[in-house]
């Protein structure tokens, strides 16, 4: 769960509730799971990389500190850079 640094306002909000009866729906999964699955996932709105930086930069703006999202922001950094390493190698 997220902890605020001060106290803040929202005048609106827009969420988003993705169903579990969809195909990609991954279910409970361990960090680094979500993280592959990112990597690979295209959705309407565009790339799920594209989706969860922009998610991680929106949380720093509102100074809304989420692990979780921090995390996983590392973990898909991080296979970025061997997908990208992987590339130059072969």
């Amino acid at each position: 769960m997220g902890c605020r640094k001060e106290q803040q306002v929202l005048k609106e909000v827009i969420f988003y509730f993705g169903p579990e009866d969809v195909e990609e729906f991954l279910g409970p999964a361990e960090l680094h799971e979500i993280a592959d699955q990112l990597v690979q996932s295209v959705g309407m709105s565009g790339t799920n990389i594209e989706y969860l930086l922009n998610l991680s930069k929106a949380l720093e703006t509102l100074s809304i500190e989420d692990k979780h999202i921090t995390d996983l922001v590392h973990l898909v950094n991080d296979k970025i850079a061997e997908l990208e390493q992987n590339k130059l190698e072969n």
